[in-house]
């Protein structure tokens, strides 16, 4: 063989490597390509989100899997993206199956970075999933900053977290309240070490109290540890009152919901235990009249507009006494999507 027809066929075995180079380049950057490294962390709700969640990933694929316990998963979204367009296929809230979330690259030469948070009714876990070089992190509005107002057909949220609010033989006492959350969203937290109120009638231990809105969440909780409450002749323990509320909107539509509920540890009325049926608005009736009600809620919704107020305990007793033990409320305006 002579020069001429070697480096003739040498050129074609390039041509041809180059071809298969190319075309697989732009199978990846169709299918989002890059199988991205995932980091986990704790989410906004209780303690427990990281081992509440199994995340997998694949070529352009991030895989949520919930553990089979507690409440399945409740809300998949997208806190953030940088370069890529994020796709979370529908599912059935409080599912136990794996969510495989898509995504793709809008433009391959560039890196890709995005936030996702996945949660059921108490934990919750931020999941960010990277491929390439690290984007750098926008620097925060300062502190103190007001919100500017939002902007027309965007979505708008209400919120407010109470530990404790009681009224006893007319005096009113309120702890750890975060007040109400702006329009514009944001995130409120309030915390105490400990409560004792109205002379000893009521005491606590940790008080916490959060409520937030952003992107197409509104979001609130309220815990209370260690309760102790004395009243009309009855009393009232438990080692943990947590509630918590969620109103989400979703792309596909504009009807928003609202998920929430309570997870009481050890709550005695008159030294006996009391069975926690997760059922909204559970009665029991105390001695020498009046009712405690367990998991109360009051839902509204109206269009683009759904609210949900969570009261985990409420003590009422006829002309004594009118206490509600973490208090969670969340509702959400639907703006326009995309």
């Amino acid at each position: 063989m002579n020069s001429k027809k070697i480096l003739s066929t040498l050129l074609s075995i390039t041509a041809m490597l180059f071809l298969s180079v190319l075309a697989t380049t732009q199978a990846q950057a169709q299918t989002g390509g890059c199988t991205p490294t995932t980091t986990v962390t704790e989410g906004d709700l209780f303690p427990g989100g990281i081992v509440s969640f199994g995340v997998s990933s694949g070529p352009g694929s991030v895989t949520v899997d919930h553990v089979n316990a507690g409440t399945g998963l409740q809300s998949l979204t997208v806190v953030s993206a940088t370069n890529a367009l994020v796709n979370i296929p529908p599912f059935a809230p409080g599912t136990y199956d794996p969510v495989v979330v898509n995504f793709t690259a809008i433009n391959p030469a560039l890196p890709v970075d995005f936030t996702l948070r996945a949660a059921s009714t108490f934990h919750a876990a931020n999941i960010r999933a990277r491929c390439g070089t690290v984007t750098p992190t926008p620097t925060p509005t300062p502190m103190g900053t007001p919100p500017p107002p939002p902007p027309s057909g965007a979505t708008t949220f209400s919120g407010r977290a109470t530990s404790v609010n009681a009224n006893i033989a007319g005096v009113t006492a309120t702890l750890n309240d975060t007040g109400d959350l702006p329009a514009t969203g944001g995130f409120i937290q309030r915390s105490l070490v400990s409560g004792n109120v109205l002379g000893g009638a009521l005491t606590t231990g940790l008080l916490e109290a959060i409520t937030q809105g952003a992107g197409d969440q509104s979001r609130s909780q309220a815990q209370v540890a260690n309760l102790n409450l004395t009243v009309g002749g009855n009393v009232i323990t438990a080692d943990l009152v947590p509630v918590s509320t969620q109103c989400t909107c979703f792309v596909s539509f504009g009807a928003p919901s609202c998920d929430g509920g309570v997870m009481i540890d050890n709550l005695r009325i008159n030294g006996v235990f009391i069975t926690i049926t997760l059922i909204p608005n559970q009665t029991v009736n105390l001695l020498g009249g009046g009712t405690v009600i367990i998991n109360e809620q009051f839902r509204t919704a109206s269009g683009n507009s759904a609210s949900l107020t969570v009261n985990g305990v409420h003590v009422i007793i006829p002309g004594v006494a009118d206490i509600i033990i973490s208090r969670a409320h969340s509702d959400i305006n639907c703006g326009i999507f995309r």
